[in-house]
C-alpha cells in the first residue's frame, strides 16, 4: 500500500489531476482505497468514482510518516518522548539514538531539528560515553 500526497492551486486543477490519477491507476489495474481532502468539495467526486472508497474529511490523516491537518491544510510530526517503564527516566545515549532514528521525514520538513540532534549525537559520541550511561544533566535538557 502506498500514499500519494497532491495539491493544486484551484479547485477545478485539483478535480482535473484527481481525473487523472483515478485514471492511471485503474490504467495500471490498480483502484484508489482511500482518499482525504481539505476542500470538502472534493470528497463526493471521490465516492462517486467508487462506490467501496473510504474517503476522509477528518481532523488529521496520517501519512508518509506526517500528519496532515486538512483544515487548515498543514502538516505535523509528532515524536514520541523518551519513556521509561520505571517511572523515572534515565536519559541514555542509547535512548537519545533511540529516538532520534524514529524521525521519518522524507519532505525535509524539519531538517533544521534533524541537524540539531545529529549534533547533541556528536557531542554524546564526543563525551565517549556508554550506551546505558546517563548524560550529563547539560546534555539532558538539550
Amino acid at each position: 500500500m502506498d500514499d500519494l500526497l497532491t495539491g493544486a492551486d484551484d479547485l477545478e486543477s485539483e478535480r482535473k489531476l484527481q481525473e487523472q490519477l483515478v485514471s492511471l491507476l485503474r490504467g495500471a489495474g490498480m483502484e484508489l482505497q482511500k482518499g482525504s481532502a481539505s476542500n470538502p468539495l472534493l470528497l463526493p467526486d471521490l465516492m462517486c468514482q467508487d462506490k467501496d472508497l473510504s474517503c476522509s474529511s477528518s481532523t488529521e490523516t496520517k501519512t508518509l510518516g506526517l500528519l496532515w491537518k486538512p483544515h487548515p491544510d498543514s502538516f505535523a510530526f509528532k515524536i514520541s518522548p523518551m519513556t521509561s517503564s520505571c517511572g523515572s527516566l534515565i536519559v541514555t545515549k542509547k535512548s537519545v539514538i533511540s529516538t532520534i532514528a524514529r524521525i521519518f521525514d522524507p519532505f525535509g520538513l524539519i531538517g533544521p531539528v534533524i541537524t540539531r540532534a545529529k549534533i547533541l549525537l556528536q557531542s554524546l559520541w564526543q563525551l565517549k560515553l556508554d550506551w546505558n550511561d546517563p548524560l550529563p544533566s547539560n546534555l539532558v535538557s538539550y
